[in-house]
């Protein structure tokens, strides 16, 4: 029942001296939590056994990702032209397209084997190590590229790239750990040895 956030952003606008927009979006567009969910699948349910998602999904993704590079300089360019009608210069404020960090590890770096499904019920990544290494060294890169450019093609605005910002941190990464009932806000688990994301919840994978 919400307004669409670009009528936000005007009204926003007109009522405060807005100096930072950071936008995050594109997920959606290729659908980025139906690959995650069939990864998932591949690995956890028999019936999905010998699926892959790099080699099923994989093929169609520089589709998805180039239609969705046109959608991100369209919103950018919406922005622009709400700020613009509200008043604005560009100069009086900061317009960052930012990326998707990479939440999981190269299949290397999971601290749990290929062939235990504590992937799936202790850890929360229940990925297969090519599905890993292709979700970090190929779809990851190439949404950052899509984000880049788009941020090019407008104009004006700033790019932060996060895809390496929970390296070593991941979802499974070796070296760090989960947080369990006894950490609290008071009592945390140190960030160094912590997961920086949660795990994976859902039907077919729990934490």
């Amino acid at each position: 029942g919400e307004r669409p956030q670009i009528e936000q952003l005007a009204a926003h606008a007109a009522a405060r001296d807005v100096k930072l927009i950071v936008l995050s979006i594109g997920g959606n567009d290729i659908g980025f939590s139906d690959v995650i969910a069939n990864c998932a699948k591949g690995f956890s349910l028999p019936q999905y056994l010998g699926w892959h998602c790099s080699k099923n999904l994989g093929p169609q993704m520089p589709g998805r990702i180039d239609a969705m590079e046109t959608k991100v300089e369209e919103v950018l360019r919406a922005v622009r032209d709400t700020m613009r009608e509200a008043g604005y210069r560009d100069s009086d404020y900061r317009l960052v397209l930012q990326s998707y960090p990479s939440l999981i590890p190269r299949g290397a770096d999971n601290r749990y084997p290929e062939t235990s499904y504590a992937r799936l019920n202790t850890g929360g990544c229940p990925f297969y190590n090519d599905d890993s290494d292709w979700a970090r060294d190929t779809l990851i890169p190439a949404l950052s590229d899509a984000h880049e450019k788009a941020a090019a093609n407008v104009g004006g605005g700033d790019f932060l790239d996060l895809q390496q910002a929970l390296d070593g941190h991941e979802v499974c990464a070796k070296g760090v750990q989960q947080s369990v009932s006894g950490h609290t806000l008071v009592n945390p688990l140190p960030k160094a040895q912590s997961e920086w994301a949660r795990f994976i919840v859902s039907g077919f994978a729990q934490g």
